[in-house]
């Protein structure tokens, strides 16, 4: 019983490492999109207006903080509930998490 804990321990420890890097890399990522785009002057035509591209890497960079401050979150429910499981439900926003 004690491995098979263990064993389940280390997959949630694993799960929220690859969460918290995938949200570095979509914050790093749009970060150097944004340099980049200013520094070339890169523009998306959307709806016949030329919108910078730095203020696409912006908008990235958010969502990337906005997934990086919900797996804070889930890592901290996760350490509250020994016997919980990682499931990609426990993202779905309830209406008490505003």
């Amino acid at each position: 019983m004690k491995a098979q804990s263990e064993n389940r321990d280390s997959g949630k420890t694993i799960a929220i490492i690859l969460l918290f890097a995938l949200s570095c890399i979509i914050m790093l990522s749009s970060v150097g999109f944004a340099v980049y785009g200013m520094m070339k002057g890169i523009t998306f035509t959307v709806l016949h207006a030329d919108i910078p591209g730095a203020v696409f890497a912006l908008v990235t960079f958010y969502l990337g903080f906005r997934y990086f401050r919900a797996t804070q979150k889930l890592m901290k429910k996760l350490a509250e509930e020994k016997n919980s499981r990682f499931s990609w439900y426990n993202f779905k926003k309830t209406s008490k998490e505003n």
